[in-house]
């Protein structure tokens, strides 16, 4: 009897661990890729949405962290998948050249998101372009994660349309070191060798910040910059803060803190601040700094330094007296405006308005942009991810509706019927301006 007993518990046994070994064979990867400004909005979005498949809406979801550009969410549902949801970060232009198989700069500037032999999943050199690296989730413990791999990309987040990247730059990798960066854009083509699509669920909502170290400067501002300012300063034609009066500080030289040209954020500041309605000036193109650029330094010109990345972007800004630079609205309190481990940096109002979801929404704060997330219908029928990324209950149609409410202070959707703050005004284009 014992021994019939001990036999019907192997089996037990045995067929327990068959149907676990079944579950969660199978796994739905949504892998979100491109725009730093849109890196903390998504990785909130990434638990919501997968908590609102019913499959998914009593599992538990882990989110996890490798660094400030990675992120991951993944759950085993109750239909035998495993749903993970990854979030990187680098620049809105290798959002749209993951897309098309481009990886000619995933691998240049201060960090290295292209996939080669050898890297943790790599496909192998005909379908690299496709692959970024992103969280490895069996790498995850605690709250954090200690490995990427490469996958390939889902959607494409860029801050802007591709045939907004008209913009050029040259300078460090890096705000003081690194090797050079020479980038220039004329446009993105998407639709070769493969046809994106596109969908525009959210704004993107950027803001000005600058370093308050001097009690002068800090008091000129008052907490404000006028259009007018920022296309004198960021086109390059103040050196000296004193330039904008008496009441400015005297021998406060101007330093400008850019991201490169393939910056969403760059292109928004260039079309929807500096030139896009057919006045201004163009931004400034190249770094100009005494201490990098020795005989080649210009002494008519601001020191320039770009960056690769919002953070080094926010270190330029917080480590130089009289600073200036811009990056994403949700990067600041919105009732304080101070930017978190950034003691020296402030953001500022833009044209006397803090930006916040109900400015954008109804026209009153302009600094902003419809968000653009590409994807390859082709290649989401293939890999069975269509209803996932489109469908009903797609992470697209679900985030134009569903801003996570730790985001609410400063995005907003595009969604007509949403019950959230939604976009009253509209814009045609990144380049034009905004209207009822």
């Amino acid at each position: 009897m014992k021994i019939k007993n001990l036999l019907g518990s192997l089996i037990a046994g045995t067929a327990m661990l068959a149907i676990a070994s079944a579950s969660f064979a199978s796994t739905v990867e949504v892998n979100i890729y491109g725009a730093s400004a849109q890196f903390t909005f998504w990785k909130a979005v990434a638990p919501n949405w997968i908590n609102s498949l019913s499959q998914c809406s009593s599992a538990t979801v882990t989110s996890k962290i490798f660094d400030g550009n990675n992120a991951v969410s993944f759950a085993n549902c109750s239909d035998g998948n495993e749903y993970i949801v990854r979030v990187s970060s680098k620049a809105s232009y290798d959002a749209i050249y993951s897309l098309e198989g481009n990886d000619s700069l995933a691998n240049f500037g201060s960090t290295a998101e292209g996939c080669a032999a050898g890297d943790p999943g790599d496909p192998g050199s005909s379908l690299e372009p496709y692959y970024r690296k992103m969280v490895d989730e069996t790498s995850c413990s605690g709250t954090t994660c200690s490995a990427l791999k490469c996958v390939r990309v889902t959607i494409g987040a860029s801050d802007v349309a591709a045939a907004s990247f008209t913009q050029g730059s040259q300078g460090q990798q890096y705000w003081n070191s690194g090797s050079q960066i020479t980038r220039a854009f004329s446009g993105i083509p998407t639709n070769t060798p493969n046809a994106l699509s596109v969908k525009n669920p959210f704004v993107v909502p950027f803001a000005f910040y600058v370093n308050t170290s001097n009690a002068t400067l800090n008091s000129a501002l008052n907490g404000n910059l006028t259009r007018s300012m920022a296309v004198l300063l960021f086109s390059g034609q103040i050196t000296d803060w004193s330039q904008f009066g008496s009441s400015f500080p005297t021998n406060v030289p101007v330093v400008l803190c850019m991201r490169h040209a393939g910056s969403g954020t760059h292109a928004t500041l260039d079309y929807a601040v500096m030139e896009g309605n057919g006045w201004g000036a163009s931004p400034v193109s190249a770094e100009n700094a005494a201490s990098i650029d020795g005989a080649n330094y210009d002494n008519t010109m601001p020191t320039i330094y770009f960056n690769d990345s919002t953070g080094t972007e926010q270190s330029c800004i917080n480590s130089n007296a009289g600073a200036i630079g811009y990056y994403d609205a949700d990067k600041a309190s919105s009732t304080t405006h101070l930017v978190s481990g950034q003691g020296s940096t402030i953001q500022l109002a833009y044209q006397g308005v803090y930006p916040s979801a109900t400015a954008v929404a109804y026209g009153i704060y302009d600094f902003w942009t419809i968000e653009n997330a590409y994807y390859n219908p082709t290649r989401l029928t293939t890999d069975g991810l269509t209803s996932f990324v489109t469908g009903t209950n797609g992470v697209l149609p679900y985030v134009s509706g569903n801003i996570p409410s730790t985001e609410t202070a400063f995005w907003v959707d595009t969604n007509p019927n949403s019950t959230q703050t939604h976009l009253i005004v509209s814009k045609t284009s990144d380049q034009s301006y905004i209207q009822e």
